[in-house]
């Protein structure tokens, strides 16, 4: 994780961006200025309205709102920080219980201790309105203390990368797949060698499948990956296909009164 805690310039935020797609194994954990409105963070997102930067768009990055209260442990007065390290402390707590593919959010994971109330209270119309925009809002509820109720990345374009989860199981797989793989180079270019690739990358996809991190996956490294040019360039080409899991932000319930002699089996095919 890449953050500079209160520092909320664009040109800041915009080089973390540049670094950690340049790095591609990071992710840029900033956040909104201090004192914002719901929708004067979604104009600091897009550098709209009172602000003339460039939108920012990455899948490398994601951009949390509000700043947090807490007790000065120095004055013992009621002070304003910035979330970014509590926020990288959940990122830290979700992949010590689960995996890195599992979101950095919600009632478990997405718990935020010790502060004590929220530079902007959210209501959940302010939230549904300024998630889509890719505000990962921080929210308070009376039952469940203060939590992180968005993980968005920065993603302009709607893909499977507009989700932290999502981006982190891929820099996951990528370093891990990448680093493992040095076996084979200066190895002979040919099938023997494809075959013993393939046996190393599918047992460690199959794995994460198992514990939740794909629908399905696939690895492709044959003739038709390695043609003669891309042979004769030295080099050897692996696909590998991957269908992340999506996480479950938005719950849908509904209820259907019934007569009380109905045929619950009868209704579900019907329905």
């Amino acid at each position: 994780m890449l953050m500079a805690p209160g520092v909320t310039t664009a040109n800041v935020i915009h080089a973390g961006i540049t670094y950690a797609e340049n790095r591609k194994d990071l992710m840029l954990v900033a956040e909104a200025p201090i004192h914002l409105e719901p929708l004067e963070t979604v104009n600091f997102r897009k550098g709209q309205g009172m602000y003339s930067h460039a939108a920012f768009n990455s899948s490398y990055a994601a951009l949390y709102y509000p700043w947090l209260e807490i007790s000065d442990p120095v004055t013992g007065k009621k002070k304003l920080i910035p979330p970014s390290g509590a926020v990288g402390g959940c990122y830290a707590r979700s992949d010590q219980k689960t995996y890195v593919w599992y979101a950095p959010a919600g009632i478990d994971r997405g718990r935020i201790f010790n502060a004590l109330s929220l530079g902007y209270k959210a209501s959940r119309g302010e939230r549904d309105v300024i998630y889509p925009e890719g505000v990962n809002v921080i929210a308070s509820f009376p039952d469940t203390g203060i939590n992180i109720w968005g993980q968005k990345t920065l993603q302009s374009q709607p893909s499977a990368l507009d989700r932290v989860n999502v981006r982190r199981l891929m820099m996951y797989i990528e370093e891990a797949i990448a680093e493992s793989s040095r076996f084979v180079v200066f190895e002979p270019n040919n099938p023997q060698t494809w075959r013993a690739l393939i046996r190393l990358i599918n047992p460690f996809l199959q794995d994460i499948k198992d514990k939740g991190g794909f629908y399905d996956f696939a690895v492709q490294c044959d003739e038709e990956t390695n043609t003669p040019a891309v042979i004769d360039r030295n080099e050897l080409v692996a696909r590998n296909f991957v269908k992340p899991t999506k996480t479950a932000e938005f719950i849908e319930l509904n209820f259907v009164l019934t007569a009380t002699g109905a045929d619950f089996k009868e209704i579900f095919k019907t329905a």
